[in-house]
């Protein structure tokens, strides 16, 4: 799929690009390459992430409760907090894992909405101790994990989201220069990275 500049993005995004998603299937695993182009002359700034969500249970019998998600290495990732209309509140939390690995599902895991780490292992497994079924997400390149359900909710899924960028900081407009986050491309490059949803 291909995105390019047009008359109305240039009204709020003032670059010509052209953003490419390829999605491949390769027996049990899909892998998404996103490739970035800068047509200008002038360095170029941008965000991208994945939104990929999962129904939970994976397997009849199950419950929501019974699944958990599993870093690949023990890790010590800090929570970027968010205002309650999400924006970056511009301070973060350590965040605590079980044997610095796993985040065990439960529905009001998601009250406050979106858990957004930073810091983390760059791989992990949605799985059960009960069942067969896993999913695993690999995100080498995207340096941030969204992991969200609908807040106050008995939603049966979770979103697992590599994400290269965040959100702006409320009430202030940033200047694409000085935010930290962002994907600083120089004219006439090309930037890419892939990430993987393998099921098991």
């Amino acid at each position: 799929m291909t995105l390019t500049d047009s008359e109305k993005t240039l009204e709020q995004y003032p670059f010509h690009f052209c953003l490419k998603v390829t999605y491949s299937v390769q027996k049990n695993r899909v892998s998404v390459k996103f490739h970035v182009e800068n047509r200008d002359d002038t360095m170029m700034y941008f965000g991208i992430g994945g939104h990929p969500g999962f129904n939970v249970p994976l397997e009849q019998g199950l419950s929501f409760e019974d699944y958990y998600l599993q870093f690949a290495e023990t890790c010590r990732p800090d929570r970027v907090i968010h205002t309650e209309d999400c924006f970056v509140a511009g301070r973060t939390e350590h965040f605590a894992l079980e044997d610095g690995r796993i985040i065990r599902l439960h529905h009001d895991l998601f009250d406050d909405d979106a858990i957004v780490l930073q810091d983390e292992c760059d791989c992990v497994t949605l799985r059960s101790d009960k069942g067969q079924r896993a999913v695993t997400v690999s995100y080498p390149g995207l340096p941030y994990l969204g992991i969200w359900h609908k807040p106050k909710s008995d939603a049966h899924y979770v979103a697992i989201e590599p994400w290269v960028s965040l959100p702006s900081r409320k009430g202030i407009v940033e200047d694409f220069r000085y935010k930290n986050d962002l994907v600083r491309l120089p004219g006439k490059k090309n930037w890419e990275t892939e990430w993987y949803i393998t099921v098991q």
